[in-house]
C-alpha cells in the first residue's frame, strides 16, 4: 500500500535481464564488479554495452576500478626478485617475515600456503588463516602441524572469507574442490563449503554447488588461453546437500619442481557419504608438508616467503 510500491516492484522486474537457475524459487539480482578478475573486464564491458547497461555512471566507476588494479605493483613487488625471508620471531614459538610500515599499509591478507612434496612436485592444498601481525610489522606464522581434513583426508582449501549472520555474529567459509558420483550414478565436478561460526569450532561441510567449468579453468591452469578470452563461469547461489550413497573424491591442483601447474590432480580414497562429513584439524606428520606465508597486496598481487622449517616437541617436555 506505499506509494510507488507498484512502480518500484515494476521496474526491479524489468531490470532483471537474464535469469537462470536450476533451483526452485532461487531469485534476486547480481552484479558483476571487476574486483578480484581484473582482466575479464574487457569482454565484460562488451557484454554490458550489448545489454544496456552503457550509462557513464556505471562504465566510468568500473574503468576506473580496473585501471587501479591492472598492472599495479606495490611496495610489496620487491618480492619479484626474491621471496621474502623468514626468520624466527624471539619470544614467540613462531616464524615470521618483516614488512616495511609502507609494505603493511599495502597489505591485503596474509595466511599461510601449504603443499605436500610427493618427491616429483607439490600437491597444493591452499591457504589457510594461520597469521597474525605483530605491533612491528612482523607477519607471524602459528601453525601447529596440523591442516583442515574431512574425514580424515587433507583438502586444498580455496578463498577463505568472512560473512556475517542476522544477528550479527560472523562466520568464515571456505571452498574444497571434489568430483561427485551420485547413487544413480551421475558424475560431476563440485565445491564443498565449510563453514566455522561460534557453535563450529572444527568447521562443518554446510552443502556444495556445481563448480566452474573444468575446461576452462584447465586452459586457464596450463595459459592455452588469456584472462580476457576466458569468462569465469556462473556460481549457484544456494547449496545442495548429498544424499546417502553418494561418493566424493576430493581433487588438487599440482605443482611440479619445474613450475608447470597440473589442476584436478587425485589422490586419497573416495569418500562414501552416509550422514555427515566430518571436518577436522588431523596431524600433517609423515606427509612430508612444506608450509609457506603468502601474502596478497591490495593490487591482487600475491607473493609466497621461502618455505617455514617446523621442529615440534612434545608438550609434556
Amino acid at each position: 500500500g506505499t506509494e510507488g510500491a507498484e512502480a518500484l516492484a515494476a521496474a526491479v522486474n524489468d531490470a532483471v535481464i537474464y535469469n537462470n537457475t536450476n533451483l526452485k524459487a532461487a531469485n534476486g539480482l547480481s552484479m558483476y564488479f571487476p574486483c578480484s578478475n581484473p582482466g575479464y573486464y574487457s569482454r565484460m564491458s562488451d557484454i554490458m554495452k550489448n545489454i544496456g547497461m552503457d550509462d557513464p555512471v556505471c562504465t566510468d566507476c568500473f574503468e576506473a576500478c580496473v585501471s587501479r588494479l591492472s598492472g599495479r605493483s606495490g611496495s610489496l613487488s620487491v618480492f619479484n626478485n626474491g621471496v621474502p625471508a623468514v626468520f624466527e620471531k624471539t619470544g614467540y614459538d613462531c616464524c615470521a617475515i618483516t614488512l616495511t610500515e609502507e609494505q603493511r599499509r599495502e597489505l591485503k591478507t596474509a595466511d599461510a600456503a601449504m603443499y605436500i612434496d610427493d618427491g616429483e612436485g607439490y600437491i597444493v592444498l591452499g591457504c589457510d588463516d594461520l597469521c597474525e601481525t605483530g605491533s612491528d610489522n612482523d607477519i607471524m606464522l602459528d601453525f601447529d602441524d596440523t591442516w583442515i581434513s574431512i574425514e580424515g583426508q587433507p583438502v586444498c582449501l580455496k578463498v577463505r572469507r568472512e560473512g556475517e549472520f542476522a544477528d550479527s555474529s560472523r562466520y568464515t567459509y571456505g571452498i574444497v574442490r571434489a568430483e561427485l558420483t551420485t547413487a544413480e550414478g551421475t558424475q560431476q565436478d563440485i565445491e564443498l563449503v565449510v563453514q566455522w561460526d561460534s557453535k563450529h569450532d572444527e568447521g562443518y561441510v554446510s552443502g556444495y554447488r556445481k563448480a566452474q567449468n573444468r575446461a576452462e579453468r584447465s586452459a586457464r591452469a596450463v595459459g592455452t588461453q588469456t584472462a580476457s578470452t576466458v569468462f569465469p563461469g556462473q556460481y549457484e547461489r544456494a547449496l545442495r546437500q548429498f544424499n546417502s550413497g553418494d561418493r566424493i573424491r576430493f581433487v588438487y591442483d599440482y605443482l611440479t619442481y619445474s613450475g608447470e601447474l597440473k589442476p584436478y590432480f587425485r589422490t586419497g580414497d573416495e569418500i562414501v557419504f552416509d550422514e555427515e562429513l566430518e571436518v577436522s584439524y588431523a596431524e600433517t606428520d609423515g606427509l612430508n608438508t612444506v608450509i609457506r606465508i603468502h601474502l596478497v597486496d591490495i593490487y591482487n598481487n600475491e607473493y609466497e616467503s621461502e618455505a617455514v622449517k617446523y621442529t615440534f616437541t612434545d608438550e609434556e617436555e
